[in-house]
């Protein structure tokens, strides 16, 4: 097999940099250290995929960085965004937020996000599974044990983000109640009979949620990425 010379197709642009304050802002209060503006910038961390009929769905890790960790590494938050190619070459970025939402400041997916590697079909659906935090990227938790919260304060689970699957073509722009009512039965919906499986429809064992958060968050964007 031969292989292709490696070309750069994808990567943060400076719409993702002017963003940085905002998305910085929204985890505030969870940051262990003060803004550095020679340091804040952002990057793309890792992606998750799904091979839909028309197109790839690509589901960009966007690490936002703040400043240098206390032990190392770089602090700041991550979200999933939503980047879309028909050909990998040419990759669309339609919006500009985050298509699984940030849990609330009580959830346990408010810190940072992760996905697997591809989202599976499963009925008329697409499941997209994540891992999600209660605290940032270079927090001291995952450096010390001591004094920084570690099996008390912080915490993190799996969580489920079912969608229906579709034509997947981008559309118009989601609506604004996208981002507030989290917990909007219509936008998030739990799998039927609340189980999990795996590609195969075998059951799958959910980890705990932890302290008092929700497993399942639905992609509610993708509701508005069809035409017709």
């Amino acid at each position: 097999m031969t292989w292709s010379r490696p070309e750069l197709v994808l990567w943060p642009d400076l719409a993702d940099d002017s963003g940085s304050f905002g998305r910085i802002e929204e985890v505030r209060s969870l940051l262990d250290v003060p803004d550095d503006l020679s340091f804040m910038r952002t990057e793309f961390y890792d992606m998750g995929f799904y091979l839909a009929e028309s197109c790839t769905l690509a589901f960009p890790w966007l690490f936002t960085i703040n400043n240098n960790a206390r032990y190392g590494n770089h602090a700041g938050p991550r979200e999933l965004q939503l980047a879309v190619p028909r050909d990998l070459l040419n990759w669309e970025r339609p919006f500009r937020e985050p298509c699984v939402p940030r849990g609330g400041l009580a959830d346990w997916d408010r810190g940072f996000f992760v996905t697997q590697s591809r989202a599976i079909r499963v009925g008329n659906e697409v499941w997209l599974y994540y891992g999600g935090s209660s605290y940032t990227h270079g927090t001291p938790c995952l450096y010390r044990s001591e004094a920084t919260g570690r099996g008390t304060t912080h915490t993190g689970s799996i969580g489920l983000a079912p969608l229906e699957a579709g034509s997947f073509r981008v559309g118009r722009r989601p609506p604004r109640r996208w981002h507030t009512h989290h917990n909007s039965d219509s936008l998030f919906r739990r799998p039927p009979g609340n189980q999990c499986q795996d590609c195969r429809g075998r059951p799958h064992t959910r980890r705990s949620p932890g302290r008092g958060g929700k497993t399942d968050r639905g992609l509610g964007t993708f509701k508005c990425l069809q035409r017709g």
